[in-house]
């Protein structure tokens, strides 16, 4: 994707589709008119520029960038503005009619520019029912009478159209962000990894950002310093992260936390981002599971009947569980292994997912106004082997026959 724009083949097309199909960055608008971006859209039609790719990579500058081309030429609120005037004009024009003067007043549609001029011919108008009738009732002898009448030239219509989503376009480092009306991001810079900005596109497409900036302090222990943002392990706790002076860990401390069967999402969230955000976001991390059920949601299509609800709360850990929705469960009553084999059906896989993203700061989560505190996750599945009762018969079998043995001995 980013050696397309290098290609001389493709560069003047890409830059007039640029030009035509650009967001103006103060009046918010189409800086160019529709016809033009149609036209610059029709230029790239069939080429590679239209190829369908995937952005992908750890490389924050590169992805943003793949990001960037990929909304302008597959998101692009300009061409489907261009589309919407072409639509538009089409039908405009479809309903446009003239009267043509013949023996018999009548109204036929509009020639087209390239037939022959029937305006002297004599012609015999056909009268259509199902267009030109009109009823109404005698009030003489209450009974329906059908008349033909002359139809006006234009017949008024009602065209419905699904508007476009509102946005905010972010223009940064040649590339643009685009945030929908009601909806926020956390955008990060290159140049100051410390530092991001909150990106909110309010209610007439009115874009506001705020700064902020987590300290760079390191992580102490008896034996070594951590950088900020320096992987680090503990005992019992997982993995963990050093984050503006403290380890944010996948679990909580192992004395803080019990767990029965079931399965369960560890998380680690930075209280220093939490406090951070919240002025702006007016969000807590009592929040999180509704954010993370609604991500959930959308991530699935709503294929899953998992839901989660918050199980342990220690700081900077967050311990949730999983369960199938009730509405899934029917209304016979299942037994207790029974649901517990379903809910991990159900629920690792997607738990699996989420658990990666945020451990590999995935742009989906880590751009997120709530969710971009978490910052280690952990997926754990509490559900008995269901081949555990005949290891336990047998072991009882043995250690019986060994003392009868010995019984038998003495």
């Amino acid at each position: 994707m980013r050696s397309l724009p290098e290609r001389v083949t493709w560069k003047s097309r890409l830059e007039y589709y640029e030009q035509s199909c650009a967001v103006d960055s103060l009046t918010k608008k189409c800086a160019g008119p529709p016809s033009e971006c149609r036209k610059a859209m029709l230029g790239i039609l069939g080429t590679e520029l239209r190829s369908n790719c995937a952005c992908k990579g750890t490389d924050f500058t590169q992805l943003y960038d793949c990001l960037g081309w990929q909304r302008l030429l597959w998101v692009n609120p300009c061409v489907v503005e261009s589309q919407k005037d072409y639509h538009t004009k089409r039908s405009t024009e479809g309903l446009q009619t003239t009267t043509i003067s013949t023996t018999s007043s009548s109204s036929i549609p509009t020639w087209g520019p390239h037939q022959p001029d029937m305006t002297s011919r004599r012609v015999t108008p056909i009268m259509m029912p199902s267009a030109t009738t009109t009823s109404r009732i005698l009030p003489e002898e209450g009974l329906q009478s059908t008349e033909l009448e002359d139809m006006p030239s234009t017949i008024p219509t009602t065209t419905t159209t699904t508007l476009p989503p509102r946005f905010c376009a972010v223009h940064r480092d040649h590339s643009v962000q685009y945030i929908r009306e009601g909806k926020g991001k956390r955008l990060y810079r290159d140049d100051e990894p410390e530092c991001s900005e909150l990106c909110q596109c309010n209610e007439g497409e009115s874009l506001s950002c705020n700064t902020v900036c987590v300290e760079r302090a390191p992580c102490k222990t008896d034996f070594a310093f951590y950088n900020h943002a320096a992987p680090a392990y503990q005992a019992y706790r997982g993995r963990c992260l050093c984050y503006s002076g403290r380890f944010i860990c996948m679990r909580p401390a192992p004395d803080a936390y019990k767990l029965p069967q079931g399965v369960f999402l560890f998380l680690g969230y930075s209280e220093t981002d939490e406090a951070l955000l919240k002025p702006h976001s007016n969000l807590s991390v009592q929040d999180a599971v509704v954010s993370l059920q609604d991500f959930m949601r959308h991530e699935f299509s709503n294929k899953t009947s998992c839901t989660l609800a918050l199980y342990n709360v220690t700081k900077e850990n967050l311990i949730l569980v999983a369960k199938v929705s009730k509405e899934s469960r029917g209304t016979k009553q299942r037994p207790p292994l029974d649901l517990l084999m379903r809910e991990k059906e159900e629920c690792a896989g997607p738990l699996h997912d989420i658990s990666e993203k945020i451990n590999s700061h995935h742009p989906e989560l880590h751009s997120h106004l709530l969710l971009s505190i978490f910052k280690m996750a952990e997926v754990e599945v509490k559900v008995p082997d269901t081949n555990s009762g005949p290891r336990i018969s047998n072991s009882v079998s043995v250690v019986l026959m060994l003392l009868l043995k010995e019984l038998l001995a003495s």
